[in-house]
């Protein structure tokens, strides 16, 4: 394979009880990382696959009352639990990253507001186009409802236009999330509901790259 995507996310992204049916609480043998958006549009575009995504982490705040190392703090790491080990970006250059966070920065009543949470972002887009230079960038909405669901994917296309106007112009806003069509454990969405999601990135990537 010679295309390359990098996914990073949450639990979402790892596959969270995707393969339970609700109601469910998650175990090991309900999440399948195989059957998540990304892997089955990776399969769909000929593409290798290179996820990091740890449930529960977010862009600022993680799920719940937890601010203990959002992901950019853990991205750059080999081994996301040890802060001394340094990962090489230059080992494997992706052609796309998909970013898949924000659920559960906007998971309880302690929101971060618009002038926190997009400076964050944009400054994580811009630590991964340093360490990638010619990957296309893609943050995705995050899985939100209603009002919330359409103030954070303003705050995400905003973060993409700072990008723009600092002379970025390979990095888009994408919104993957289908119907639900069933639910896995603990409210994530189920096998079919990641196909679907997993067919509306092949739709984007087939737009922004031409796959």
């Amino acid at each position: 394979m010679t295309r390359r995507i990098q996914v990073i996310g949450d639990s979402i992204s790892c596959g969270y009880g995707n393969e339970g049916v609700s109601p469910c609480s998650f175990s090991a043998e309900t999440e399948n990382h195989w059957l998540t958006y990304g892997a089955v549009a990776a399969r769909a575009v000929g593409a290798e696959l290179h996820t990091v995504a740890w449930s529960g982490k977010g862009m600022v705040n993680n799920y719940g009352d937890d601010v203990f190392e959002p992901m950019p703090q853990i991205y750059d790491r080999t081994v996301a639990g040890d802060g001394g080990t340094a990962w090489d970006h230059a080992r494997w250059q992706p052609d796309v990253v998909v970013i898949n966070l924000g659920t559960n920065d906007f998971s309880t009543d302690k929101d971060p507001a618009e002038d926190v949470f997009v400076p964050a972002y944009v400054a994580f887009l811009t630590h991964l186009r340093e360490v990638y230079p010619d990957a296309f960038i893609l943050p995705v909405a995050p899985l939100l409802w209603g009002d919330e669901a359409t103030m954070v994917a303003g705050y995400l296309q905003s973060a993409v236009d700072q990008r723009h106007q600092a002379g970025d112009m390979d990095v888009a806003f994408a919104d993957i999330n289908a119907q639900a069509d069933g639910w896995g454990c603990d409210g994530h969405p189920s096998v079919a509901t990641h196909e679907a999601m997993g067919q509306n990135l092949v739709t984007a990537l087939g737009e922004h790259l031409g796959w």
